[in-house]
């Protein structure tokens, strides 16, 4: 679990998944090796049940508890439309008691190109159950403004490979404010990704961008860390925000 952190509330709205996997022999193997090759043998199919599965049954306990706390699964387009039909979300939702609006699909813009009819069904069909669709990686495509014409998606997931460099990069800086103000104009919320320092937090609630993930607050950790976070979360916006809560104050 990666936490996602909703600077408007200052907490921790929720957490990406991330699947890992920690072979005996070579330890922790990264997903870059891994997920490909899952993808190639058509095992992602049964990689995105399980983690759904594991996912839906989390949410089932976090509103036993009385916690509103979302996740979000990363979709590949080996997945849609016949990997992870709409039937079987709907199936998930009955067995394990979750509450759709918390579980949110993040799928990249690779996905929507590789079959636009396909694609487009599966996301109405999906979306009409309730659940959100995140675009992920954005910015890095091509095509990435006539999708949000097109697709009906929730939230946007600024690719990190923008958002590390907007305390030294004015491009990036610009790009960013940007793809945040033209996100509100369409009632669409943001996530940074990527954000490591405490600058990256400054610049990023002054431009209106709510969501933040990143090494700053923590890499992708078990559940059981994961549920620390929220009690370090104070001290880590406190120390990025000091003069702004100062100034608020």
């Amino acid at each position: 679990f990666q936490p996602i952190v909703d600077l408007l509330e200052q907490r921790v709205a929720g957490a990406e998944v991330l699947f890992r996997w920690h072979q005996p022999q070579r330890g922790l193997v990264s997903p870059n090796e891994f997920i490909p090759l899952a993808e190639d043998t058509g095992l992602i199919v049964d990689i995105g049940l399980w983690t759904l599965e594991a996912s839906g049954r989390q949410l089932a306990q976090w509103r036993a508890e009385g916690r509103e706390l979302s996740l979000s699964l990363n979709v590949s387009g080996r997945q849609i439309p016949a990997g992870l039909p709409v039937e079987v979300l709907r199936d998930a939702l009955c067995r394990l008691g979750f509450t759709p609006a918390f579980l949110a699909l993040e799928i990249t813009e690779g996905v929507l190109l590789d079959d636009v009819e396909g694609a487009l069904n599966w996301l109405t069909a999906v979306r009409s159950q309730g659940f959100s669709i995140y675009l992920d990686d954005f910015g890095t495509g091509y095509s990435s403004l006539s999708y949000l014409k097109r697709f009906p998606v929730d939230r946007l997931k600024v690719d990190r490979s923008f958002v590390r460099d907007i305390d030294k990069d004015p491009s990036d800086r610009a790009l960013v404010e940007a793809v945040v103000a033209m996100a509100r104009s369409l009632s669409l919320e943001v996530v940074a990704e990527g954000v490591e320092e405490a600058e990256h937090v400054r610049l990023l609630h002054a431009m209106g961008c709510r969501y933040l993930q990143g090494f700053y607050f923590s890499p992708p950790v078990p559940l059981e860390t994961f549920n620390n976070i929220h009690d370090q979360l104070p001290e880590m916006l406190g120390k990025a925000l000091k003069d702004t809560l100062r100034d608020s104050s």
